[in-house]
């Protein structure tokens, strides 16, 4: 461990850089300033410090832009950049850049400084936290990039089913687009009838001619139980074995053929209406919880939309006023 270590402060505001060099004082470095990218090349060319600490809003140059210009000219110096801004990407733009550590502004004691120095003076063997950061942030990041994608894709599939005025349309509408926008191999919609409480098949999506959809009733078995406790429901991949006990011969054979299953209820006027189940999960990927929250707010959506063209087929059926 380096008794001593020199540390480069670099920011273009002259109070935060002297807090930051006082705090970096009383922990036991020497310090080291400069106030914009070229004079911290300066600095460095005359004096090469352990450790930088660098503002990323630097002025002309950014602190990414100084990042990058001491990996290419001088490898050794560690770099830890400093940001008002905490996002993901910028936070993964650091580490990418070969940034040994980010750290979210304000600073207010020089104790948040203590493990990236303690960090940085350690043996080699002994900083594998950095690789550890870059591969979460980057799976948080991409999971992240799904889901805003997911639901820019629903929101246009949403005014795409505000044009249908028919149950059935609508029905068959939201199954297509759940099952694009969340790329599952096939599913189906179950409705409650009324009267009899019994379950009918009334669209399906993806089975070819394996499957006829015309009000079929279904006998009790894992999709009458899912119906009966009115929950989302999220199997990431394989069935867990109480589960596929409840198969029936229909459900095992032909509904729910392929690994992974996501369902959601459907609700009509404050009750239970019926549930869209999907089934497959692609092959890059399980089904996710993102996944889960997608298809359960594109089918309130729907419900919104089967309770209005319920409202107007009911206008139509009223006698015009002579």
């Amino acid at each position: 461990m380096i008794e001593k270590p020199t540390v480069l402060v670099v920011d273009h505001i002259a109070s935060r850089r002297a807090d930051l060099v006082g705090y970096l004082q009383e922990a036991g470095a020497e310090t080291m300033e400069a106030q914009d990218c070229d004079g911290a090349l300066e600095v460095v060319a005359n004096d090469l410090p352990f450790l930088a600490f660098i503002e990323e809003e630097l002025p002309v140059k950014s602190g990414f832009a100084l990042l990058r210009e001491l990996r290419q000219r001088h490898p050794e110096v560690k770099v830890v950049i400093l940001s008002q801004s905490a996002t993901s990407f910028n936070v993964l733009q650091a580490l990418r850049g070969g940034a040994f550590d980010f750290i979210a502004r304000p600073l207010d004691s020089g104790e948040i400084l203590q493990p990236t120095l303690r960090r940085a003076q350690a043996k080699p063997h002994e900083c594998t936290q950095h690789s550890d950061l870059i591969a979460s942030l980057e799976t948080k990041t991409r999971a992240l990039e799904r889901t805003l994608s997911m639901m820019r894709a629903i929101n246009s599939s949403v005014e795409k089913l505000t044009r249908l005025d028919r149950v059935e349309s609508l029905l068959a509408g939201l199954l297509e687009i759940a099952a694009m926008v969340l790329d599952a191999r096939c599913g189906f919609i179950v409705l409650i009838e009324p009267k009899s409480g019994d379950l009918t098949l009334r669209v399906g999506h993806g089975y070819g001619d394996a499957l006829t959809f015309n009000n079929i009733t279904l006998p009790p078995g894992l999709v009458s139980e899912a119906v009966r406790r009115n929950k989302p429901i999220r199997i990431a991949d394989s069935l867990p074995s109480e589960l596929d006990e409840m198969l029936n011969p229909s459900e095992r054979r032909h509904l729910l053929p392929h690994p992974g299953i996501l369902a959601a209820p459907l609700h009509l006027k404050g009750r239970e209406a019926g549930m869209i189940f999907l089934c497959g999960h692609p092959d890059d990927h399980l089904f996710s919880r993102e996944d889960l929250y997608a298809l359960v707010h594109l089918a309130h959506h729907t419900a919104l939309l089967l309770e209005h063209v319920g409202l107007v087929q009911q206008l139509r059926r009223q006698p015009t006023p002579a």
